[in-house]
């Protein structure tokens, strides 16, 4: 050790031991570098890297992009707004204003160059994917062909579009209940629920007021129980396995969908018939509500005069 304190580089290993080293540490190197090179032409010439078992796959998302502005987003596009708000559970302005906005928000939702100087996914590309999922429930992998898109990336897609949902309509369209809203929920003479979180209904109720909460429960179980159904028949994703592992993703992924669904009920309240299937084509069949009960049987003649705006005609 010198006078100052500092440790002379002799004194740890010979000159021979650090000529050994670095030349080893320059073959490992020329070693990395000549993979790096091998790695990019294969890239660029869309062959198969030969540093490991994976294999590239040449995704044409530029392609893809432009086939899915053709389908939907054109000014002329190749299937019509009933279509549009079938497959992506939403009328397309609404989509529209929900891309612009998740584009503000973050870096990822707009248009980058990767490291080959290639564009990557468009916002509305990267949006398309996550609804989809959300909409259908199906796996990430699914959308590869018709989206280009690698499994990892739709996932990631996925994630970020609910939590950008959350963080910019969340104040706006999902909130806590005040203290107003549990006590009118709460509400009933002489009733209180030792635990007011975990509300049960009473079993074969005795007293008017065991029966009157009994009702007022059941009515309220069966809301939610409708409110959540109404969710899963527009979200997929929340009818069959969470194909997600981390509490926090299906936290975000429920809540994006609650507030999806009151921004879609806000945006179609002009729409007169609100009430058709999500999941099924349309059709040109008109199913009339039976008119034959228990207690009567019209005739022939009563049922062919009815006229319901149809113009349904026997003979």
């Amino acid at each position: 050790m010198d006078g100052d304190g500092s440790i002379d580089p002799a004194d740890l290993y010979s000159m021979d031991d650090y000529l050994q080293e670095r030349e080893i540490l320059d073959d490992l190197a020329i070693q990395l570098v000549s993979e790096m090179q091998s790695a990019v032409v294969d890239v660029i010439q869309g062959g198969r890297s030969q540093s490991g078992p994976r294999r590239y796959v040449d995704r044409p998302r530029e392609r893809a992009n432009q086939q899915l502005m053709d389908d939907y987003f054109s000014p002329n596009p190749v299937f019509n707004e009933t279509q549009f708000r079938r497959r992506f559970r939403m009328r397309r302005p609404l989509f529209e204003k929900i891309v612009e906005a998740l584009s503000g928000w973050s870096e990822y939702f707009t248009l980058r160059l990767d490291a080959l100087n290639r564009p990557g996914f468009s916002p509305i590309h990267k949006c398309t994917v996550a609804i989809r999922q959300l909409a259908y429930g199906g796996s990430a992998d699914q959308l590869d062909e018709y989206l280009k898109i690698g499994e990892s990336t739709g996932v990631e897609c996925l994630k970020m579009f609910a939590k950008g949902i959350i963080e910019v309509y969340g104040q706006e369209y999902l909130r806590r209940p005040t203290v107003q809203d549990v006590e009118r929920l709460l509400e009933i003479d002489g009733i209180y629920p030792e635990w007011a979180v975990f509300v049960k209904s009473i079993r074969a109720p005795q007293s008017a007021e065991h029966k009157l909460f009994a009702e007022h429960q059941e009515g309220a179980r069966k809301d939610v129980e409708c409110a959540f159904g109404i969710l899963q028949s527009r979200f997929h994703i929340l009818r069959r396995p969470a194909r997600l592992y981390e509490q926090g993703d299906l936290e975000n992924i429920m809540k994006a969908c609650i507030i999806l669904h009151n921004m879609i009920i806000e945006d179609e309240r002009d729409i007169e018939d609100n009430s058709f299937d999500l999941n099924e084509e349309a059709t040109t069949s008109t199913v009339q509500q039976s008119t034959i009960t228990q207690a009567h049987e019209p005739a022939m003649e009563e049922v062919c005069l009815e006229d319901d705006g149809h113009g349904v005609l026997c003979g």
